[in-house]
Formats: C-alpha cells, structure tokens, sequence
C-alpha cells in the first residue's frame, strides 16, 4: 500500500479530471500532443511527443477505437478555455508519481532476486 500515498498527494487541477483516471489521461494526451507540436525547443517537444505517447497508451489499452474518438471528443471540452500551463503540470506529475512507484516496485524486485540468489 506505500503507493497509495503517492496518489492520494495528487492534487487534481480544478475543472479536469482527477488524476489517474481515464478522462485525466486522455486529457493529458491533448494537451501534450498540443505542446509537442507548438514547442519551438525540439528537446522539449520531443518530451511532450513521448508524455502524449505514455498517456495515449494508457488510455488505448482500455477502449475501442469507437470509443476514443468520442473519448476525445468529451476531453477537448471538458479543458476548452482552460490554461494549458497547471494541466501540463498536473500531467507531469502524474508521470514523475508513476515514474517513482516503477523505480521503487524494480528496486524490490531486485532485492528480493538477490536474496533467492544468495539462498
């Protein structure tokens, strides 16, 4: 359960979806996928291109093709008019969050491998 308290610290973004949900990663995607291509520093639009790929796959891997172009559909409105800066952030958040529960889960991982090894 030490994970859970790494998402609960996400604070959601007033006015998007809340963190970790289907609607929040479809709206990450589009607004990542909007900074890829607006970012006149390649590095950082190649950032925002991998951040909209991490977000698509999350979001892909649960919905018929049927359903993402409405799921688009409803998250292009639902952060219409809304500033592109605090999602972004929320976003990477999220991403930072999740890269940290990875790192931690590999490093148990391994410690529990080293000590099969040593049996």
């Amino acid at each position: 359960m030490w994970w859970l308290a790494g998402l609960i610290a996400l604070q959601p973004v007033p006015g998007v979806a809340a963190p970790g949900s289907r609607d929040f990663d479809m709206q990450c995607m589009l607004v990542t996928q909007q900074a890829a291509s607006a970012l006149p520093d390649k590095d950082m639009a190649l950032m925002a291109q991998i951040a909209a790929m991490f977000f698509m796959g999350r979001v892909d891997s649960s919905v018929t093709q049927a359903q993402l172009g409405a799921l688009a559909e409803q998250a292009a409105g639902a952060i219409k008019g809304k500033p592109i800066g605090p999602i972004l952030q929320s976003c990477g958040d999220f991403m930072q969050r999740r890269g940290k529960i990875f790192e931690q889960v590999g490093t148990e991982v391994e410690g529990r491998e080293q000590g099969r090894a040593t049996r």
